[in-house]
C-alpha cells in the first residue's frame, strides 16, 4: 500500500518544476529520495509519489482499526511534510485513472492506493 499521487512521470515532473526532458527517471528517484519520496512504477504509465507503506500486507499480524488509521495518518503526515520540504506545487495537477482519462485535482490531500 502506498500513500501519495498516482500519476506520470511528465506530470511529477511539472510538480518539482523540472523538464521531463532533462532529467532521466534515475536521477528523479534520487532527486525524491532526499526528502524521503518514492517515485515507484504501479502499472501502465502509472507511477505513485510518496512513501510505500510496509505495515499492512497479507499474513501481517491483524490490527485494530483505530491503530491502523493512526498508522495511515502519521504516513500522510509524512508525505506531505517532504512534498512541502521538497516545494511541490500541488495546485494544479492530473490524477492517472487506470485505463480511463486522467482527472485534474487542485491541492488533493494524498491518497491510499492498494
Amino acid at each position: 500500500m502506498y500513500i501519495g499521487y498516482p500519476i506520470s512521470f511528465d506530470t511529477a515532473c511539472t510538480i518539482f518544476h523540472l523538464s521531463p526532458e532533462n532529467i532521466t527517471m534515475k536521477e528523479f528517484v534520487l532527486f525524491l529520495s532526499q526528502y524521503g519520496l518514492t517515485f515507484t512504477f504501479y502499472d501502465k504509465n502509472v507511477f505513485i509519489l510518496g512513501i510505500v507503506m510496509n505495515d499492512f500486507h497479507p499474513g501481517h499480524k491483524p490490527t485494530v482499526v483505530n491503530d491502523a488509521l493512526e498508522v495511515i495518518v502519521l504516513y500522510k503526515k509524512q508525505v506531505t511534510d517532504a512534498l512541502t520540504k521538497a516545494a511541490a506545487d500541488l495546485s494544479d495537477f492530473e490524477i492517472e485513472i487506470m485505463e480511463d482519462v486522467p482527472q485534474r485535482v487542485y491541492n488533493p490531500q494524498p491518497y491510499l492506493i492498494a
